[in-house]
């Protein structure tokens, strides 16, 4: 097994979190949200927030948030740093920090693993 953040990673060993961590890695699907979330922020330089990202992808926030943390710790994307409100259920509205790509992000190729 791969260690974070190449790998994704959980909270628990032998629960839950694991079990998932270790689904994702195997359908690759982390590695191709990290890939679709790399390839959003290379089509807005001004960058995006995890929300918008997963709104442009039609993914749950929920997928990519995870996405978003091992690509910063891949020193792939850092923050922006400004942020944005989000209305995230009805009235309530959080803010959010705005992420873009590192030069080794703008760098990397769309295809890693």
């Amino acid at each position: 097994m791969r260690p974070y953040p190449q790998y994704p990673g959980f909270k628990e060993k032998g629960g839950c979190s694991e079990e998932a961590a270790q689904s994702l890695a195997r359908s690759g699907r982390s590695a191709k949200l990290q890939r679709d979330c790399l390839t959003v922020l290379k089509a807005n330089p001004f960058g995006r927030t995890a929300n918008e990202i997963a709104g442009i992808l039609k993914e749950e926030v929920t997928s990519i948030r995870p996405r978003v943390s091992e690509l910063k710790e891949l020193g792939l994307i850092e923050k922006h740093g400004t942020r944005r409100m989000h209305n995230t259920q009805g009235d309530y509205y959080t803010c959010m920090a705005v992420w873009r790509l590192t030069d080794a992000g703008k760098a990397a190729e769309c295809g890693f693993s």
